[in-house]
């Protein structure tokens, strides 16, 4: 191997090259530049001579990977690679945890928390199998938060089948929401249409059967207590629902007195 030096009388503009042998079709650049008494340095490749510029730029701080000006403290840029079917990425994070151990890849994010300068995460989000067994690749996104005084915790969970789980923490259905609340002002789920005046036709939430047109005996919700089925609101014919619970008063219309009886 060689060096050339084309200049090293920092703080003007040079070159530190490594090369290979005495071929021009390898070798690692290191270029400084300067502006406006700012410096920069970006690391070149040449391999089997392609040229693969700014592999590496240290800019102020900033480290760019295949970005020549990084504004944030690491930027990465460069085409994906597709690694299951379409789905590509320019960055794996990988455990290096064997196949049969809990592995877990996920990033956390830490905020200094007290007047000594103590550091913490304060929430994460990570992939990992579901399954440590040979030969079993299915995955979940785990997303983390944290209670003061409590650890990291998983809060939502998106399973290997798309299922989305919040606060339930191994959903079987497409949604499940699950939490603790109490009173009249808080519940487990809230949705609201922001739209600062209403008018005729505007939605809060939509319910649809998208198989047919017709969706007679289907049911759009179920009502649930700790013993069971205790009501539904059912699809009656191609054009009317029903309520299917006990006599109540609340869903009758004209309501006389009883003679007689």
């Amino acid at each position: 191997a060689k060096f050339d030096l084309n200049t090293i009388d920092f703080p003007r503009a040079g070159t530190f090259r490594i090369g290979y042998g005495n071929s021009a079709d390898y070798d690692l650049s290191v270029k400084q530049a300067v502006s406006s008494g700012l410096v920069k340095y970006s690391f070149d490749v040449r391999n089997n001579g392609t040229d693969y510029a700014n592999n590496l730029v240290l800019d102020r701080g900033n480290v760019g990977i295949g970005q020549a000006i990084p504004t944030t403290l690491l930027e990465i840029k460069g085409a994906d690679v597709v690694t299951s079917g379409s789905q590509g990425a320019q960055l794996y994070i990988q455990d290096t945890a064997d196949y049969n151990a809990a592995q877990v890849c996920g990033l956390q994010f830490r905020q200094i928390w007290h007047s000594d300068g103590s550091i913490t995460s304060t929430s994460g989000i990570h992939g990992a199998r579901e399954s440590t067994a040979s030969g079993q690749f299915g995955g979940a996104l785990h997303f983390q938060t944290r209670v003061h005084g409590g650890d990291l915790a998983d809060k939502m969970i998106i399973t290997s089948a798309g299922n989305v789980g919040i606060g339930d923490l191994n959903s079987s259905w497409k949604l499940a929401v699950s939490g603790e609340s109490t009173g009249t002002s808080a519940g487990t789920a809230h949705f609201i249409n922001t739209h600062s005046t209403v008018v005729a036709g505007d939605e809060v939430v939509r319910i649809q059967f998208s198989g047919n047109n017709d969706c007679t005996g289907g049911h759009f919700i179920n009502f649930y207590d700790s013993g069971g089925d205790i009501g539904r609101i059912n699809c009656a014919s191609a054009s009317t629902v029903a309520y299917a619970t006990s006599s109540d008063y609340r869903l009758k219309e004209n309501e006389v007195a009883l003679e007689d009886g």
